[in-house]
């Protein structure tokens, strides 16, 4: 409590007529394998020719993932595409970086609520230039407030102190989906 005591303290005599301060207390990572723990389940299917390329990504929203349902905010995903390619088409729009060799979609919310828009389909086709495309994984990556995917929670124990608001939120690292 020493450390939290001169934490406080230090808040205090920077912004004197601040009501409450804001103490993060517990920062963690989580990592858990297998499809039934993503928040967001990717499928990939690749169809590859001399002439043509199709990828297509369907997502899906899988709240048994997180300790309560919550929405997926800040959701991109990327496809990386090593080769030269022409007639780049997308649905829904996305970001086509020649420099980087990539495609972003930036999705808006995936809702936490069935019924809601909580799956999609993500659809990319092109001409490759120097035979068939050879298929690459997909990643993704988004963040979310107000859960926590490995169910952690917090109390506080002991008297002098209180908490009067506790925020829980998380963020992926890259996660990749192939075909």
């Amino acid at each position: 409590m020493g450390a939290l005591t001169t934490h406080l303290q230090k808040q205090a005599e920077h912004v004197t007529a601040a009501p409450y301060f804001n103490v993060p207390l517990l920062k963690y990572q989580y990592s858990k394998q297998g499809l039934a723990w993503a928040p967001l389940q990717l499928t990939v299917n690749w169809e590859c020719s001399l002439d043509t390329t199709r990828v297509c990504v369907d997502y899906n929203y899988n709240a048994s993932a997180l300790a309560s349902a919550v929405a997926l905010t800040n959701v991109q995903v990327l496809l990386p595409i090593e080769e030269p390619v022409a007639n780049v088409r997308l649905q829904p729009t996305a970001c086509w970086n020649l420099e980087e060799k990539r495609l972003l979609w930036r999705l808006l919310d995936v809702p936490g609520v069935e019924g809601h828009g909580g799956c999609g389909r993500l659809l990319a086709s092109w001409e490759p230039l120097n035979g068939p495309s050879k298929p690459s994984p997909v990643a993704a990556q988004f963040t979310s407030e107000g859960s926590t995917v490995s169910g952690a929670d917090v109390e506080l124990v002991g008297s002098g102190y209180r908490m009067s608001l506790v925020k829980k939120r998380f963020a992926t690292g890259i996660y990749l989906a192939g075909s």
